[in-house]
């Protein structure tokens, strides 16, 4: 691990560990599932990457620690993936929008190039596509179908903006990393992970628009079945 790698991380783990804080500072304050959940997604990325690090530098085996961390990823993909579920109103109708069949296209065939490249690493690979499969879908189809619903107003719509764009910067930073190996600041990876761990910051103004609206409209109900209690 070079000092640009240890520079990245450390970056990444600043970066996770105030987004944890703040995680945790609002699921005690509003004490809802969305804080919560948003808390597992930070968490579990940071303690890989701090795994990675740790193992990397003190053993200095980045083969048998990256395992982990891809571990402990894919796990906080199925706590993002969990949270886009949760904040939807109803299952929607995936026959309603068709194009969402060029999500899994997509997701595998990067995995095919990933695995001709890394020449194995299959499983890996697959299970990587499957769940990014999982997480653009949801995000696709629930920003979709919000849009159609709502118009320009729904709150979750930021949501849905961070998580694409966290799987947008994902894959470019995986290709980015098959194709530039120089250990320099014009390494394009270097930047693209940089731009990777600031996306994680983005969950959090998401994630309070979308609390701070439903306990506003929960105050709203309450107020008026008072007033029909009254009346």
């Amino acid at each position: 691990m070079n000092s640009l790698d240890i520079f990245n991380n450390s970056i990444s783990l600043f970066i996770l560990a105030t987004c944890m804080t703040i995680d945790i500072i609002r699921a005690v304050k509003f004490r809802t599932r969305e804080w919560m959940l948003l808390f597992l997604y930070h968490t579990l990325i940071f303690l890989s990457a701090l795994y990675y690090e740790l193992y990397a530098l003190l053993l200095g085996d980045e083969a048998h620690s990256g395992h982990i961390y891809e571990l402990g990823c894919y796990v906080s993909y199925l706590f993002l993936i969990i949270l886009l579920q949760y904040i939807r109103e109803k299952e929607m109708d995936s026959k309603r929008y068709r194009s969402l069949i060029l999500i899994p296209v997509f997701t595998f065939a990067m995995a095919v190039g990933f695995i001709m490249y890394s020449e194995g690493d299959v499983l890996s690979n697959v299970i990587c596509a499957l769940l990014m499969w999982m997480l653009l879908r949801e995000t696709v189809k629930g920003g979709l179908y919000n849009k159609e619903k709502y118009g320009k107003t729904y709150t979750s719509k930021w949501l849905y903006r961070a998580s694409f764009i966290f799987c947008y910067l994902e894959y470019q930073t995986w290709v980015l990393s098959c194709f530039f190996f120089d250990d320099s600041w014009t390494n394009p990876y270097y930047w693209s992970d940089i731009m990777l761990s600031i996306s994680y910051i983005l969950f959090i103004p998401a994630v309070d628009r979308i609390v701070k609206d439903r306990m506003a409209k929960a105050d709203g109900s309450s107020m008026i079945q008072s007033l029909k209690s009254g009346g």
